[in-house]
């Protein structure tokens, strides 16, 4: 790491306030510190991999110079060069979409025994479920694991299995969406904008349900980016140890292992995890929304 880089990254973690003994604190918000450094983190992150690509490039030419003389810069001078490029880089990552992770994910969750257990108990329900006479699949031939958020064929299993006859009603009857003429066949089917549409109205009428609902989608948010980051983390420490640089130091075999630990922990730590914390958003939103639902299904029928 560079001279100078290693107490530049130490005072920013020093910074970033302690969090809260709230159960879920939220992870990001504009004009918060918290969320600053939440994005700028993971940029960091990432433009450090970036100098080391830039020096084994060339490491006696002008752009390894200017990384030598940037690492035994200055604090002031480091910060002035660090702190935009390392927030850009880290808000690229954040407005990438949290979908692409979340299908590998639900590829990856598998390798975790809980992971098998959960989507093999909700095939299992619709393999035996009399209700696809009433209800059927949006794709039967798709198993559970391959469903995008909201799960809507995962979580209809779900609530039928554990929860009440009225969760189950109010999921059916108002949370997935209703076919235009009572001939017409019925689906377990929600897509984004409707669940999205749920989620503000309950925001609307209950501040702790906001704050929750907008807790748990900075939480899915911050891990499918640090799961961005490491992936490319990973890859620019594989072109590096290729680069005439890292022969010469003799850094092949180092950067090899380090970009295979980065991508160790993005497959074993990270990935599988990233769907267990997607689906608990959508079990929070449904949560909040059955909490309110008489609120909810009068602004539904009524418009206030």
């Amino acid at each position: 790491m560079p001279y100078g880089a290693a107490p530049f990254l130490l005072t920013c973690v020093a910074l970033e306030p302690v969090m809260s003994n709230e159960k879920l604190p939220s992870l990001t918000a504009t004009g918060e510190i918290r969320g600053f450094f939440e994005v700028f983190l993971p940029g960091l992150f990432l433009l450090l991999h970036v100098l080391l690509l830039v020096y084994c490039a060339a490491p006696t030419g002008p752009a390894g110079a200017f990384v030598s003389q940037f690492s035994r810069s200055d604090f002031a001078i480091i910060s002035a060069i660090g702190l935009p490029l390392g927030y850009v880089l880290g808000l690229a990552m954040r407005l990438g979409r949290t979908s692409y992770a979340d299908k590998v994910s639900g590829w990856m969750v598998l390798i975790l025994p809980s992971g098998r257990r959960l989507y093999a108990s909700a095939d299992k329900w619709w393999a035996n479920s009399s209700i696809k006479k009433q209800i059927a699949r949006d794709d039967p031939t798709k198993p559970t694991h391959r469903e995008g958020l909201p799960y809507p064929s995962f979580m209809m299993a779900r609530v039928s299995k554990s929860l009440p006859p009225k969760a189950r009603s109010f999921y059916e009857l108002v949370w997935l969406e209703q076919p235009s003429t009572p001939d017409e066949q019925r689906y377990a089917r929600i897509n984004l904008f409707r669940f999205n549409f749920f989620k503000e109205l309950v925001a609307s009428v209950d501040s702790q349900a906001a704050s929750d609902m907008f807790a748990a989608e900075m939480m899915v948010r911050h891990a499918a980016h640090m799961c961005y980051a490491l992936f490319f983390a990973g890859l620019l420490l594989c072109i590096s140890s290729v680069l005439p640089g890292a022969g010469v130091m003799g850094l092949r075999l180092t950067l090899l292992l380090l970009a295979c630990g980065e991508w160790f922990v993005l497959i074993v730590g990270l990935l599988p995890n990233l769907r267990f914390l997607r689906v608990s958003e959508a079990e929070l939103a449904f949560t909040c929304c059955f909490r309110n639902r008489d609120t909810l299904e009068r602004l539904i029928k009524n418009g206030n």
